[in-house]
């Protein structure tokens, strides 16, 4: 199982394939758990739609203040150096926070990355996400700020829906892991990177799994 692969990390592969893998290689070749959300378009985007592509999945929220943008940033790179390889990739966000991040949020957020027509950033309800966020052994936990925290428009936007005091209540941090999953062709986990990543090593094993 995946759980075991990422307690032992690297294993030595009977395949000469796995050995030239960069990432921790996830030997046992688990079908990647499925999903089916909407996107920044508010398009259904599914893994089963994305055979025959190797898909690059990571985990991250628009209001957070930390390791997202940094893993964000490792994600917009790899797209670069994967030149004109990137058109045989997916790249798939799938977000950690289901009441702040809608479709309007994500868009911006894609926008704001320049990443809007190169990755699909997915939404969901707290039941969807939440199943999805074991599957792959992500265990995002919410922490209230500060009260006498100071307003942030970046945070409190008042669309009309509710009073700023309300909005007030939605000011949280989540803490959570970041990893990268590599999917190959197949619709298999074959690769696992964690932070502290490397854009260039990501896009070398993306490379691997094309081929």
């Amino acid at each position: 199982v995946v759980f075991t692969l990422l307690a032992v990390g690297v294993l030595s592969g009977c395949f000469r394939y796995d050995d030239e893998l960069m990432g921790t290689v996830l030997n046992s070749y688990d079908p990647a758990p499925a999903f089916d959300l909407q996107d920044q378009f508010g398009r259904t985007v599914s893994l089963a739609d994305q055979r025959n592509k190797v898909v690059v999945l990571t985990f991250l929220y628009t209001y957070c203040p930390d390791i997202c943008p940094i893993v964000a940033s490792h994600i917009k790179e790899t797209y670069r150096a994967l030149g004109g390889d990137v058109d045989q990739v997916v790249f798939v966000v799938i977000s950690i926070d289901p009441v702040r991040d809608t479709v309007e949020r994500v868009l911006a957020y894609s926008e704001q990355w320049d990443m809007v027509d190169r990755w699909s950033f997915l939404v969901g309800s707290e039941d969807e996400l939440a199943a999805l966020w074991k599957a792959y052994y992500i265990d995002p936990v919410s922490e209230l700020l500060d009260s006498d925290t100071e307003d942030d428009d970046t945070h409190l936007r008042n669309d009309g829906e509710g009073s700023v005091d309300a909005l007030r209540e939605q000011l949280y941090t989540i803490s959570h892991s970041a990893p990268v999953y590599l999917i190959d062709r197949d619709g298999l986990l074959r690769v696992l990177f964690t932070p502290p990543l490397d854009s260039d090593i990501i896009a070398h094993d993306v490379r691997l799994l094309i081929d």
